[in-house]
């Protein structure tokens, strides 16, 4: 996993069509709220694990599906309507063709539910042989954290 917080920065921003600047952190932020992309690498077989704050990916999928970002944070704290889920496993999905140089990660599943998030965290943090911090800020809606997890 050689993921460059320069790469998913024009990543993102292309994307969404907005301005999304993702900096290395030393440590995984603190988050109240996150969400797990579990992606399969083919064809070796690996699997990446991506923890991102749920305000986050709601900003970035909100931004990529024009909603305002108080309807971002009101659907985030009370329950995500179908077009931000939507949204937010595209993010998901595109964001998969940065995640690694050597073969192909393909998102396998979204959770965004604490009790699910909080078994595939663990299984990631157990199981992990790299792990990448970074911390992200996108124009006009709150930013968060993201680690990413590579194992198998």
């Amino acid at each position: 996993m050689d993921v460059s917080a320069f790469a998913l920065s024009h990543l993102l921003s292309d994307l969404v069509g907005r301005k999304v600047q993702v900096v290395e952190a030393d440590f995984e932020g603190d988050t109240k709220a996150s969400s797990v992309g579990t992606y399969a690498v083919q064809p070796e077989g690996s699997t990446i694990v991506m923890k991102i704050d749920t305000l986050l990916l709601g900003s970035l999928g909100g931004a990529l599906a024009g909603l305002p970002e108080a309807l971002v944070k009101q659907q985030v704290s009370s329950g995500i309507d179908e077009m931000l889920r939507d949204a937010m496993h595209e993010i998901l999905n595109v964001t998969s063709s940065a995640l690694t140089t050597e073969g192909r990660a393909v998102l396998k599943s979204m959770m965004t539910e604490k009790p699910q998030v909080d078994a595939a965290s663990r299984e990631a943090f157990g199981r992990s042989h790299t792990r990448v911090y970074y911390s992200a800020t996108i124009s006009g809606y709150p930013g968060g954290s993201i680690a990413l997890y590579a194992f198998g």
